[in-house]
């Protein structure tokens, strides 16, 4: 019965259950006792299930809690190259993951499904194959791998990882994705091109998703791919969510509100305003899956090992930094109507991003000062 309350006495509970109407009809007279108790029960039994309805009503308005699973856990490394706090992972389809932005930033670490290391791909210089500071890596389907580098190129290997070719996205990349046949990339400047890009695997353009702006507030930066060729757009610096269709028009859009996130909040001198960090669409639960981050403006790093060589959110800080400074929630969106299925404050895991709509991954640093990058299971609990 849960905490419903019910009436004690038949005149109460005809006043509760207003939805009955009078009527008309003239009745027998109930003939025994009995009788009287049947009709009591019936009355009560109509109540309870009132009440169940309600309570299930309630049940289903109220959020859930996120819960996280260690599954793997990524460490060594080869070659000079290891794990950092600012270290970018993907999987391929065999389990394999893909690591950059190590301490050789030239080179990929990859990985077997229980993370132990097994070799790296990629050296430093300027020819085929190479690098000069690898950002991130993508999967695409069939397991060839994307890496896009800091002199704005994007290199493509096969799955057993030898060198394919390379071309130059129209500006510069924040976020890749494969949506359908179709590589989306998301360019964040120059303000000329617009936000989304569509071009195939051979980085040929095909067309443009959306419009120009010199306000990044307008620019989607991540991209969530969802069914039937459409995409999940997030606006990072505004809780921002839009459908578009294999076209690139918007379905629906969803705005979040929260008090200490976006531009337009008014900004304190220690917080700075929340943004999405990563995003991911569960054609499973039909949920959108998004990663926020805050920062502490007003932190100053206790300790600093030398530059990260990177952009991740931890570049030149040590873990106990990285805790302090930073704010990291998720939250799970019902994709249909935008309201909150579930949401959990991660902020004592470094959770960076997902490798899946299911799975994220963490940084931590390890008994030795090594990174280690932990891989973390999503499960919804009541």
């Amino acid at each position: 019965m849960g905490n419903s309350v019910y009436p004690s006495t038949l005149p109460q509970l005809a006043t509760r259950m207003g939805h009955l109407q009078p009527t008309h009809q003239r009745l027998p007279p109930l003939q025994s006792a009995a009788a009287s108790r049947l009709v009591a029960a019936v009355l009560l039994l109509i109540a309870m299930g009132t009440g169940k309805a309600q309570n299930s009503q309630r049940s289903r308005a109220q959020p859930g809690t996120i819960r996280i699973q260690r599954v793997a856990v990524l460490s060594g490394g080869g070659n000079g190259a290891h794990l950092r706090l600012t270290s970018w992972v993907t999987r391929d389809s065999r389990g394999r993951y893909y690591a950059a932005g190590l301490t050789d930033p030239a080179r990929i670490g990859i990985y077997d499904p229980r993370g132990r290391f097994l070799q790296t791909m990629g050296r430093g210089g300027g020819g085929p194959g190479e690098f000069t500071h690898v950002q991130r890596v993508f999967v695409s389907p069939g397991d060839s791998l994307f890496a896009f580098d800091r002199s704005q190129q994007i290199s493509v290997f096969s799955p057993e990882h030898r060198f394919v070719r390379s071309f130059r996205p129209p500006g510069q990349v924040r976020d890749i994705r494969f949506v359908g046949s179709r590589l989306i990339l998301s360019i964040g400047f120059p303000e000329q091109v617009p936000a989304l890009v569509a071009t195939d695997r051979q980085g040929r353009r095909l067309g443009t998703l959306g419009s120009a702006s010199p306000d990044l507030r307008d620019r989607p930066r991540l991209i969530a791919p969802a069914d039937s060729g459409r995409m999940w757009a997030g606006f990072k610096h505004q809780y921002r969510l839009e459908l578009l269709n294999p076209d690139g028009r918007r379905e629906r859009a969803f705005n979040r509100a929260l008090p200490w996130f976006g531009p337009d909040r008014p900004r304190s001198a220690t917080r700075q305003p929340g943004s999405i960090r990563d995003l991911a669409y569960d054609p499973r639960s039909r949920s959108i899956r998004v990663l926020l981050y805050r920062e502490d403006m007003s932190f100053r790093p206790r300790a600093r090992r030398g530059s990260a060589g990177g952009e991740g959110p931890v570049a030149q800080l040590d873990e106990a930094d990285a805790r302090a400074r930073y704010e990291i929630y998720m939250e799970v969106l019902d994709s249909r109507s935008g309201r909150v299925v579930a949401h959990g404050d991660l902020n004592d895991r470094l959770i960076a991003g997902f490798l899946s709509p299911t799975e994220v991954y963490a940084h931590r640093e390890d008994g030795d000062g090594s990174t280690v990058i932990d891989v973390w299971r999503i499960r919804l609990a009541p």
